[in-house]
């Protein structure tokens, strides 16, 4: 699979992949944070291997982190870490995502446990209002 080319400077929005999501010191970052890919002085450059580092421009909250100067070379918001290039996204591709979420059908079983609908049972809950439309 190909990583994702960054550069330094873009926003974007963290979903973590896998890779990200196992790794414990990432766990605190919650998805859909807007973030900005940086270099730090010392550091690999982004895109090394499929990675990079990244500031947050927002906190758990979504509210933004106020503008504050920073000494040469560090961040200028609060450090995200290294992460891997394919957890971030666009804004256009982060909508996609969440209509993705919201547009998948949740079903109650005999227990009144929630869970995502199998496209068998989406199949068959649409023969079945075919079937009523056409009886009405």
């Amino acid at each position: 699979m190909a990583n994702r080319k960054v550069r330094v400077g873009q926003v974007f929005f963290y979903v973590p992949t896998l890779l990200d999501r196992t790794s414990p010191t990432y766990a605190y970052i919650p998805d859909g944070t807007k973030v900005r890919v940086i270099n730090l002085h010392g550091a690999p450059k982004a895109n090394t291997m499929g990675h990079c580092y990244i500031e947050l421009l927002e906190d758990e909250h979504g509210n933004p982190y106020e503008k504050r100067p920073a000494p040469r070379g560090e961040p200028h918001q609060p450090f995200g870490g290294l992460v891997c290039t394919n957890s971030l996204h666009t804004k256009a591709e982060y909508i996609e995502y969440l209509h993705m979420l919201v547009d998948r059908p949740i079903t109650e079983d005999k227990l009144g446990n929630c869970r995502w609908m199998t496209a068998k049972e989406q199949g068959m809950e649409r023969r079945k209002k075919n079937v009523l439309r056409r009886t009405l």
